[in-house]
């Protein structure tokens, strides 16, 4: 990096726009690596040089200015703070916003992302109705992006749609949260059933989200196949790596609130007690 950092200085035009990528590189992998810290200055010379770079070349660099800013306010994230994460993410949209109408599908779909990171920021400042506007206004954006290519933007759209309908049940419309998330679970199990790997986790998260909905609703039988979808996913999972428990643990105790919603109290019991020896989530 310091060898970039004197190509940069000495030929700026050339390597500026090198050095930014590259730093912006090594504040992802620290962060996915945990070690959000160490990422943020790094991320914070990245976007001071993009900047420059976009002042001076707009129409080349505004994207990335846009992209660092949103990586900026999830690293931001990671590090429990959600004030300063709110305004990177309010910048960065307001740069997709200002792209002309013309704009490609991948442009789209980043605005996309920014929409939903700053609906989760919002959330997590306990601002979920100004999350909503933004989680809808992601999910009609991805539909249009999955109309036009399912197989690139279909994993997207169910993400979220699962956002929205946990939004949904936050302001107190569980009634509201059902059909998108109905939604979301037959996209992931179409994707499941034509062999894409990556959709399990969505699959097995949504089934039991959508057995603790229809349970919530009064309507437990409905729920319960749901529920017992969840459970052998989860499990499975498991067993392929343990750090799933707490996942196999919740969808386990939401098998036992449909069962208990039947009147199925031994079997409530039992999944229950499973439940129990598995790690919980915090």
């Amino acid at each position: 990096m310091e060898r970039l950092r004197a190509r940069a200085a000495s030929a700026p035009a050339r390597h500026r726009p090198k050095l930014s990528a590259a730093l912006n590189d090594l504040a992802l992998v620290l962060t996915a690596q945990g070690r959000s810290s160490e990422a943020l200055p790094i991320a914070h010379e990245a976007l001071a040089i993009e900047r420059e770079l976009a002042q001076a070349k707009p129409a080349r660099h505004l994207p990335d200015l846009a992209t660092l800013l949103y990586n900026l306010g999830i690293t931001l994230m990671h590090l429990e703070r959600p004030s300063e994460a709110l305004a990177a993410h309010q910048e960065g949209l307001a740069i997709w916003r200002e792209l002309p109408e013309t704009a490609t599908a991948r442009h789209r779909s980043e605005l996309s992302d920014s929409l939903n990171a700053l609906a989760n920021t919002l959330r997590k400042l306990d601002r979920s109705v100004e999350a909503l506007t933004h989680r809808e206004e992601a999910v009609a954006i991805r539909r249009e992006l999955a109309r036009s290519d399912p197989a690139l933007y279909r994993a997207t759209l169910a993400n979220g749609l699962y956002d929205l309908g946990i939004t949904y049940a936050e302001l107190g419309r569980p009634a509201d949260a059902l059909p998108v998330e109905r939604e979301a679970e037959a996209i992931w199990r179409d994707l499941f059933e034509s062999g894409v790997d990556h959709s399990i986790p969505g699959l097995a998260v949504t089934c039991a989200t959508l057995g603790a909905r229809f349970t919530e609703l009064g309507r437990a039988a409905e729920g319960l196949p749901f529920a017992q979808d969840a459970v052998e996913i989860y499990r499975g999972m498991f067993q392929a790596n343990p750090a799933y428990g707490p996942h196999l643990a919740d969808s386990l105790s939401v098998l036992g609130d449909a069962l208990e919603g039947l009147g199925r109290h031994e079997e409530a019991r039992t999944a229950r007690d499973e439940a129990s020896r598995y790690p919980q989530n915090l």
